[in-house]
């Protein structure tokens, strides 16, 4: 049995370079998976068949992750096609090109956006995904979902909570995103979270 037989991964940016690679290594270890693209279909589908040629269920699903909502929706269709979702790759980014004194604020915008916010954004979707399944309904979803950076999966959970971790923007970003609360589906309010 592989080691990650009945675990669901979803990973940002999935469907090129280092998500692509991550996403093959994942169903190589046993995991079914869902990857999110912002642009090329056609190439995200490439990638699901070479999931699907190693035996692995997959899922591509189109999702800006500049867009708080669109990362929401995209956790809320993975686990609501797999009944589950226990892996969460924060691979998703983007990076400035050029002279300093040439870059805009829209620039400087959507690189917060896609670095910073995203990570944070998904993960507080996979953790209430996970215990309150999609849209706060009750679910029997994965018990945790685990961040990652692209370089290194981490699968690490202390007292039953999960962690994420984040190289985004060049800082580390680590937190606990979420706790178990024994299948109930109790949280504040979640506007803030879908609007960071």
């Amino acid at each position: 049995m592989n080691r990650l037989e009945g675990n669901v991964a979803l990973i940002t940016g999935g469907s090129r370079g280092i998500g692509a690679a991550v996403a093959l290594r994942l169903a190589e270890e046993g995991a079914d998976l869902v990857l999110t693209y912002e642009n090329n279909a056609e190439r995200a589908g490439e990638v699901v068949e070479q999931i699907k040629a190693r035996g692995r269920r997959a899922l591509a699903v189109q999702a800006d992750s500049a867009v708080p909502e669109a990362l929401t929706a995209a956790v809320d269709e993975a686990a609501a096609t797999f009944g589950r979702l226990d892996i969460l790759v924060n691979n998703a980014g983007v990076f400035l090109v050029g002279p300093l004194e040439d870059l805009g604020s829209a620039e400087i915008d959507r690189t917060l956006a896609v670095n910073v916010r995203a990570p944070l954004a998904a993960s507080q979707a996979v953790t209430h995904a996970s215990s309150c399944g999609p849209h706060g309904t009750e679910s029997t979803c994965g018990p945790y979902s685990q961040g990652s950076t692209a370089s290194a999966l981490v699968r690490a959970t202390t007292e039953d909570r999960p962690r994420t971790r984040s190289a985004s923007a060049g800082a580390a970003l680590r937190s606990d995103v979420g706790h178990r609360m024994d299948g109930k589906c109790q949280r504040g309010d979640s506007s803030a979270a879908r609007s960071a």
